[in-house]
């Protein structure tokens, strides 16, 4: 872990007022409303305020030094797991590293969607921390640069509304600290498979384009069945 995420993860750790999970979700909270607007309608308490802030603005810091669409948040929360004495999360996410590799194994020759005008649709229907979709996002810009960002569209899902959360957090910051554009972004925490407890945590697009609302039925289709194909194995799905 670099010495960026070491000073997020103390700043979370080291609190002696809040526990880190309690701090790490006001986090995400902060961060989406800082970007899209989205606030808490419980807020946090007002004396928690300033701790937060300096979290955010130290992930803010993480995102800036970093590697475009790097997953920074899922190690840290797995960071914070592993030292809980409660130890009741039991999620592994998957290391970027081999998100990377199995992005460039999947993704196929994207430039037919330039040369098309097209939208290609990557749908991820057990997100986690977003390491699948951040590690194609940036496999594709390594292989045909930024410009092809705003033909890709990325749904991504998740039944644990705090990594659903994660996943828009990171997507979003990257978008936004490296003054990227993309094609559409579409996060949800829910169930997959049911659509139970469904409900859509962020959806943008870029300028010019309108994509089908977030409950359009064509679109529910593709999700549950980009998870019916993740429980045969398939990691990432490509409409």
């Amino acid at each position: 872990m670099d010495t960026s995420k070491k000073e997020l993860l103390k700043l979370l750790t080291q609190n002696t007022h809040y526990h880190a999970y309690q701090l790490f979700e006001w986090m995400l909270d902060d961060v989406l409303a800082d970007i899209i607007g989205q606030r808490k309608k419980f807020p946090p308490p007002l004396e928690a305020v300033p701790a937060i802030r300096e979290i955010s603005g130290c992930y803010a810091k993480c995102v800036k030094l970093g590697r475009e669409f790097e997953d920074i948040l899922g190690d840290v929360y797995q960071e914070i797991a592993a030292s809980s004495t409660q130890k009741h999360f039991g999620q592994y996410f998957t290391p970027f590293s081999v998100a990377t590799l199995m992005a460039q194994m999947t993704m196929g020759d994207l430039r037919q969607y330039q040369s098309d005008d097209r939208i290609c649709t990557v749908m991820e229907p057990a997100c986690g921390s977003g390491a699948m979709i951040l590690a194609f996002a940036r496999a594709a810009m390594n292989k045909y640069g930024p410009d092809i960002l705003p033909y890709l569209s990325f749904t991504a899902i998740d039944k644990d509304s705090v990594c659903a959360r994660m996943c828009a957090v990171q997507f979003m910051s990257n978008l936004f600290v490296h003054r990227l554009t993309l094609g559409e972004i579409c996060v949800y925490s829910g169930n997959s498979l049911t659509f139970e407890d469904f409900k859509l945590i962020v959806h943008a697009s870029k300028p010019g384009y309108t994509p089908p609302p977030a409950d359009d039925p064509k679109k529910l289709t593709q999700i549950r069945s980009a998870a019916l194909a993740k429980t045969h194995g398939e990691q990432i799905s490509l409409f």
